[in-house]
């Protein structure tokens, strides 16, 4: 399978400013066993920061050593969980040789000492694939269903350095009055609860809802959460995750493969 996925995360603020970040992600997916597939991640595009391409040199610097781990080739299992990094040494050469070409062109303590802490990312696979877990595509589109149910981290919200814990429980019946989302017809609908009681949060309410294709995969997911804080003047904050298939994209899918 090849595909490609359109990816959309927006952090809005109480005063209605908001923060984003789009890209299409390019992938390709192997069967190698009855259990165990291999997804490529091919690489990013279109890159966009606050619906801007990103101008400022600091996020040139995350978006060319981003850009430098791919591809990156994980072991998945049937139930979507990745279970591993394939390639990591090839990871850390092009990371190592991406650094130097960076302190080169940029040659500063600032540059050299956030290339210093972002090395660390890579010091083992378990630690790569902690942070790779960040990312909003990864972290949607593994993302499995047992019984129902669906748990995801939304990191730094409702605020910067924030974890929280969710759980998605699947509606018996589509109810879409209480809370607006742009869904193709007919989409699976869950209605988004935090993990864990937070007692700077007032009140939490969100939804979930994806189509799938026939082979499994996400054709539309699209997440929305609310969040009120206790804060005397507070209003709510919001994260809104969008990943689609690219309809610009080719698809092809071998039959076999699932």
């Amino acid at each position: 399978m090849s595909d490609s996925y359109k990816v959309c995360v927006r952090h809005i603020l109480p005063d209605d400013t908001f923060y984003s970040y789009r890209a299409v992600m390019d992938i390709r997916a192997e069967k190698m066993t009855p259990d165990a597939y291999r997804f490529i991640l091919l690489g990013r595009r279109d890159v966009m920061i606050n619906e801007s391409p990103p101008e400022n040199i600091a996020d040139m610097i995350r978006l060319e050593i981003g850009d430098s781990l791919y591809p990156v080739y994980l072991s998945v299992s049937a139930e979507k969980e990745i279970r591993g990094i394939e390639n990591m040494c090839a990871i850390k050469e092009r990371r190592a040789e991406k650094k130097a070409e960076l302190l080169e062109r940029y040659p500063t303590g600032e540059v050299e000492q956030y290339l210093k802490a972002s090395e660390e990312n890579l010091a083992d696979e378990r630690r790569f694939l902690n942070v790779l877990r960040r990312d909003a595509f990864v972290s949607f589109y593994f993302l499995s269903e047992k019984d129902g149910v669906m748990e995801f981290a939304l990191r730094d919200f409702p605020e910067y350095g924030y974890v929280t814990t969710c759980y998605a429980v699947k509606e018996e019946e589509s109810d879409t009055n209480s809370f607006i989302l742009s869904v193709p017809d007919n989409p699976d609908i869950y209605s988004v609860m935090p993990a864990f009681y937070n007692k700077r949060v007032r009140k939490m309410e969100g939804k979930l809802s994806c189509m799938r294709t026939k082979e499994g995969d996400f054709e539309h997911f699209e997440l929305s959460v609310n969040v009120l804080m206790n804060d005397e003047a507070s209003s709510y904050m919001r994260r809104r995750v969008v990943i689609e298939r690219d309809p610009e994209a080719e698809r092809v899918v071998n039959r076999w493969l699932y």
